[in-house]
């Protein structure tokens, strides 16, 4: 093949691929390095036409070293072209168009690829809400409540227990000796009955004593027993006393002794008076209980062992020796053997 030269600008043009040149060889229209090709002439001209530089009126200088209708002293390429060494700095620019060209597409494919995995999402405007309410300004604790207002709070509202305490709260409410109706007396009823009426045993023994002794209503023995019975039946032993000495004297129930006997042995449990109206009861006898010494003897000694009162206590102990002195000694060693062995 022959040896073929192209004079083109690198500055303009750029480098052109070993295919290019080859395929425009083959077309004949790559002018060859022949005296012929000078300048101004057809074949010049068609070379121009080739790379569009019509608008050129002359062309690119040739190199230095090489003279018109000269023969390039260079090496062939691998497509039969000499070599042709381009300036450095058309390299450099080529190489950062392509590097510009290459980011580009770069830039592009990763956008495009951002954009898949990152699909937009239209999202809804938002809704308006109502503006939440101002909060309440909490108030400030109260005080606490006296221990008086509180138990009356509690009464009012109710509570039985709390009833009871309150009537007890009252002056003198215990002092059945005292019969004058007060404010304070009618106040203390008031709160009795409100409790006993709900069955609390205390409201229900304390309401028998004030219906017994006429303390703030109208003395009824028959409704003192009817009160003192709800409040034995409930466990206060101390309403059997009272329940004996009724039936022991008629008052409001019929006379029973031994009706009395039953209720003084089952207060006896807990209750050491009604022990005590036992032994007196057995110390004198009455109609349904006849006297019996050994019996007597034997709850005034569990009488005065338990304890009572010093007022009482002189007394008690009067009516043990007035006991022994009718007694054998074989019924005092009886009644000192049944002393050990009782139970309530």
């Amino acid at each position: 093949m022959n040896n073929y030269f192209l004079y083109l600008d690198d500055t303009i043009h750029g480098p052109l691929s070993a295919q290019v040149i080859e395929s425009m060889l083959r077309a004949g229209t790559i002018l060859p390095d022949t005296p012929a090709a000078a300048e101004g002439s057809p074949e010049w001209t068609t070379a121009g036409q080739l790379f569009n530089f019509q608008s050129q009126p002359t062309p690119p200088p040739r190199p230095p070293s090489v003279k018109p209708g000269g023969t390039m002293p260079s090496t062939i390429n691998q497509c039969g072209l000499p070599a042709h060494k381009p300036k450095q700095a058309s390299a450099w620019a080529a190489t950062t168009a392509v590097l510009v060209v290459i980011i580009a597409l770069l830039a592009g494919f990763l956008f495009l690829q951002t954009k898949r995995a990152n699909p937009t999402v239209t999202m809804p405007a938002p809704t308006p809400t109502a503006a939440p309410a101002p909060k309440a300004t909490p108030f400030a604790p109260s005080p606490p409540m006296d221990p008086a207002q509180e138990l009356r709070k509690r009464a009012e509202a109710g509570d039985a227990g709390a009833q009871y305490k309150l009537a007890r709260t009252y002056p003198n409410s215990w002092d059945f000796s005292n019969k004058e109706i007060t404010k304070e007396v009618q106040e203390m009823i008031q709160w009795i009955k409100k409790s006993a009426e709900q069955g609390h045993p205390e409201a229900e023994y304390h309401l028998a004593n004030c219906y017994q002794y006429g303390k703030g209503v109208i003395a009824d023995p028959a409704e003192s027993v009817r009160w003192y019975r709800k409040a034995a039946t409930q466990g206060v032993d101390a309403a059997c006393l009272h329940i004996g000495f009724h039936y022991r004297d008629g008052w409001g129930v019929p006379k029973d002794a031994a009706e009395a006997a039953k209720w003084f042995r089952q207060g006896s449990k807990s209750d050491v008076y009604s022990l005590l109206a036992l032994g007196r009861l057995y110390l004198k006898g009455d109609d349904g209980v006849p006297k019996d010494l050994v019996q007597a003897l034997m709850c005034l000694d569990l009488t005065l062992g338990r304890g009572v009162a010093d007022p009482f206590k002189a007394e008690v102990q009067k009516d043990r020796d007035t006991c022994a002195k009718e007694m054998t000694s074989e019924q005092i060693a009886e009644a000192n053997r049944l002393a050990s062995e009782w139970k309530p």
